[in-house]
């Protein structure tokens, strides 16, 4: 049975899901998957939309504080821009994590 996906998940048939993997869960790693590419196309790598993709963040030449505070705002805004599925996007950055990707699904107020 096909599972739920992104439109080139589903057209590459990346999308089977496992009886006992859940809808949610299905979708979340959908979801993560897409960041993943996401957050390692460069800005201008795509001609068809130019500002798709983050800015070199080694680039930067500012202080750290300032350098972080910019990252996460790109970052921010690439991710609210371009994956639907997501909103009220915040970006932290945490040591413990250093060079994972996770995704949180916040508590209901």
């Amino acid at each position: 049975m096909a599972g739920y996906g992104s439109l080139f998940e589903r057209l590459a048939g990346e999308t089977v899901r496992s009886a006992n993997v859940s809808h949610e869960e299905n979708v979340m790693a959908s979801v993560a998957a897409h960041l993943s590419k996401m957050l390692s196309t460069r800005a201008g790598s795509a001609q068809a939309l130019p500002d798709y993709g983050l800015p070199d963040l080694n680039d930067m030449s500012l202080s750290l504080h300032d350098s972080l505070t910019q990252a996460r705002s790109a970052i921010e805004s690439f991710i609210e821009r371009y994956e639907p599925r997501l909103s009220a996007v915040q970006v932290t950055s945490a040591d413990w994590l250093f060079g994972a990707l996770s995704i949180f699904k916040p508590d209901p107020p």
